[in-house]
């Protein structure tokens, strides 16, 4: 089989072909794809792609031999892709793709704090493409193989549709919803929640009021809210396992919000992220894992403190994952 790298080339190729053939952005030009390859079909709409493109397209198809990847080969290739229409649409930064290190450090704590998720409604409320909730499942499912129940939510529906497809892609089924997060989730009531945050400041004042976390003056910041919004969501004895701004536990504002954090949940850990995984010190996050008040919650005796070492060092994680289970053996065990 070709490498990725022989491939990938050719994959691009196919999804610019299309996008000439629709005069579409990238991102809606590799979501259809993907699409086209998953049914081993040429999608036509109105017309476009045009019959000469059609010809074309299904013959740069059987070129890819698509069929013969496996689908951790089908996943990297969307991957790969999704990140060059990053790119080529100019994703704002709440939109980046979050980094594969952050779902196998989520992955590592989801484990230990919910072994089993068979059964369990799993939600990520700021699920734009799909990546972080979609890899954290499948470096469970490498484990543990459980038919997941699984959801998402963004406001955003052309991410949305690269979420549809990656998840098509992986053979696993998801229900997605086109939303504004802090509006009443339309979906079932999660168990657990995985997230990476969108960080700033949520423009509809009116709806922000009716958060306890809202500013008395200006806007809100939407972290915060949605914060508040999964512990209002979240079923009893759930966990929740977010990606957070180093900003929000340690800015102008943090004394209040951890004190609403306090009273609301029981906050488990806060895992500091390596330094270089970031370009920026005020761009730097956090993971925070917190777990919904119910009659099997527990508020352990020390919450986890933990920084992860450096990229550069091969063993960081060997040494986090140690800590995190002496630290589970003494506090939860």
């Amino acid at each position: 089989m070709k490498a990725i790298e022989t491939i990938y080339p050719e994959f691009e190729q196919a999804v610019k072909l299309l996008r000439t053939e629709l005069n579409s952005d990238f991102t809606t030009a590799l979501v259809e794809t993907f699409d086209n390859l998953e049914h081993q079909t040429v999608k036509v709409d109105e017309g476009a792609p045009s019959v000469e493109g059609v010809k074309q397209l299904t013959d740069a198809y059987a070129k890819l031999n698509y069929d013969t990847l496996s689908v951790a080969n089908k996943e990297t290739l969307l991957y790969l892709l999704t990140l060059t229409a990053v790119s080529h649409d100019g994703y704002d930064e709440n939109q980046q793709i979050t980094p594969k290190y952050l779902a196998m450090v989520i992955a590592m704590l989801a484990e230990k704090f919910v072994p089993d998720l068979t059964g369990k409604s799993i939600l990520d409320p700021a699920v734009g493409t799909g990546t972080l909730l979609l890899d954290v499942l499948n470096e469970y499912k490498a484990n543990k193989r459980q038919e997941l129940r699984v959801s998402g939510i963004d406001n955003n529906a052309d991410l949305l549709d690269l979420a549809d497809v990656r998840a098509l892609v992986a053979k696993q089924p998801i229900d997605l919803y086109h939303q504004d997060a802090l509006e009443p989730w339309l979906g079932d009531a999660p168990d657990v929640v995985i997230s990476d945050l969108p960080v700033g400041y949520y423009p509809l004042d009116e709806r922000a009021k009716k958060f306890v976390n809202a500013r008395p003056t200006g806007h809100s910041m939407a972290h915060e809210l949605l914060i508040e919004q999964i512990v209002l969501h979240l079923n009893q004895n759930g966990f929740a396992f977010l990606v957070i701004p180093e900003l929000l536990l340690k800015g102008e504002n943090a004394t209040n919000f951890i004190g609403w954090l306090a009273k609301n949940v029981y906050l488990q850990a806060i895992i500091d992220l390596p330094d270089d995984l970031f370009t920026e010190r005020n761009k730097r996050r956090a993971i925070m894992v917190l777990q919904n008040h119910g009659d099997d919650a527990h508020q352990p005796k020390n919450i986890l403190l933990a920084k992860i070492g450096s990229l550069r060092k091969p063993e960081s994680l060997v040494e986090f994952n140690y800590e995190l289970n002496e630290w589970y053996k003494n506090n939860l065990g």
